[in-house]
């Protein structure tokens, strides 16, 4: 499929998806479940935008403004990912945490 996605100029929207489904696996092994749900509800508001950017036939300005709203938007939940990841490693480890009491394991 990446060669015909390539020869047919469907290459943004197949690394699109494919960064999209790595996203979601990363977002299923978080533990904390509310900032899982969290995670998980940004990327399924962004589903459709990604599938209309397959699908449909649109003009070079949409698919601009569409690409730049996707990838904007998985930069802020990868950031956020990010951001829950040093916050469980600090809490493993420790450290304080926000209510100033320290954590035990």
């Amino acid at each position: 499929m990446g060669i015909i996605d390539f020869l047919l100029r469907r290459s943004t929207a197949y690394k699109l998806r494919k960064t999209y489904d790595k996203l979601r696996e990363k977002a299923d092994r978080i533990h904390n479940i509310n900032e899982r749900i969290e995670i998980l509800r940004m990327l399924d508001q962004l589903d459709p935008s990604i599938v209309s950017f397959e699908e449909h036939q649109m003009s070079h300005y949409e698919k601009k403004k569409t690409k730049y709203y996707i990838e904007s938007n998985m930069r802020k939940i990868r950031f956020l990912m990010d951001e829950t990841k040093k916050k469980s490693k600090k809490d493993k480890k420790g450290n304080y945490l926000k209510d100033g009491s320290r954590s035990i394991r």
